[in-house]
């Protein structure tokens, strides 16, 4: 019977992360109509700083404002990718509509993105298409968006629980929200946030493939995906510094062109980097969601997929 946390004394070396990455980005790169789910999967993943975003909705106009001004590269990372952020100025209706898309081609885009599945998909054509993402994932939309909401709650709860004893503690030191002791205190709590949202990160990339891959329920996919990150935590690890390489080098190059959008430029020049932000976050999704696939194997997680057939009738 398979172990749910896979072979014993399986390793997955640095060097192999390394390569895994470069084949989903080779896979990624194919121009298809799959980039809109990759797009999608960009925007929807939990980041590295989200844990700063649920904190600047769970606690506002508070003292740690005056801590997180600070902190302008995490937040400005945080502006480009949270989805929190990004779908702010979306009227209700067409907010809900686009999560029920977007969810179920990102669960298509995951079930479509272990090599075995990919091939088979895509037949003679280079790249699978996009609505067999979207057949892909049929049945996974809820489950999709219900681990997506779980563990930003999680983060939510969390973000209280760390910054309630700090502030506890600076009123009753009675101390100046400047002086030494209330920024040590409030540096420690965004930092124990920081962390926490980080493991959450890692935790919703194997969950999600867990679910899509297996069927599973929300609350069995982050139960069996805690229990592959804690059967090796180096291979963990290992597999987790080589996507921060593409994550923040994707957040570099958006930053970048964010800073050229704020000159004003001309439209006909203004166009051309606002498409090519759109195609870097597209890119970017398909490439990470091709490699957590990879990943989510290589660290033991199993899957029923291996003799699954998504590929078109034609």
């Amino acid at each position: 019977m398979a172990s749910l946390r896979g072979e014993p004394g399986a390793v997955w070396t640095l060097r192999e992360a390394t390569d895994a990455l470069a084949q989903s980005a080779r896979q990624g790169a194919v121009p298809s109509g799959l980039w809109v789910a990759g797009f999608f999967y960009q925007t929807l993943s939990l980041g590295w700083t989200f844990g700063l975003t649920v904190l600047s909705v769970a606690v506002p106009g508070t003292r740690w404002e005056g801590l997180l001004s600070n902190l302008r590269l995490p937040l400005d990372i945080k502006r480009s990718f949270e989805p929190l952020v990004l779908y702010r100025d979306v009227p209700l209706p067409i907010f809900i509509l686009l999560c029920l898309v977007s969810f179920r081609v990102v669960a298509g885009l995951a079930r479509l993105s272990p090599r075995e599945v990919w091939l088979d998909a895509r037949g003679h054509r280079r790249a699978p298409k996009l609505r067999q993402a979207w057949r892909a994932g049929k049945g996974l939309t809820r489950a999709t968006m219900g681990l997506w909401i779980q563990l930003l709650l999680m983060m939510f709860f969390a973000a209280l629980i760390f910054v309630g004893p700090a502030r506890l503690l600076i009123d009753v030191l009675n101390v100046d929200g400047n002086s030494i002791v209330s920024v040590l205190v409030s540096g420690i709590a965004v930092g124990l946030i920081l962390f926490y949202g980080f493991l959450l990160s890692i935790v919703f990339q194997i969950a999600l493939h867990s679910l899509v891959q297996n069927r599973r329920g929300v609350a069995s996919a982050l139960l069996h995906a805690w229990r592959i990150a804690k059967n090796d935590p180096m291979a963990t690890a290992r597999a987790t510094i080589v996507d921060a390489v593409l994550y923040f080098t994707v957040a570099i190059g958006l930053l970048a062109a964010i800073s050229l959008l704020r000159l004003d430029l001309p439209l006909l020049v203004g166009t051309p980097i606002l498409a090519a932000m759109l195609l870097l976050e597209a890119l970017a999704g398909c490439t990470r969601c091709a490699y957590w696939a990879r990943a989510y194997r290589a660290l033991g997680g199993i899957s029923t997929l291996e003799a699954a057939r998504v590929s078109d009738a034609d």
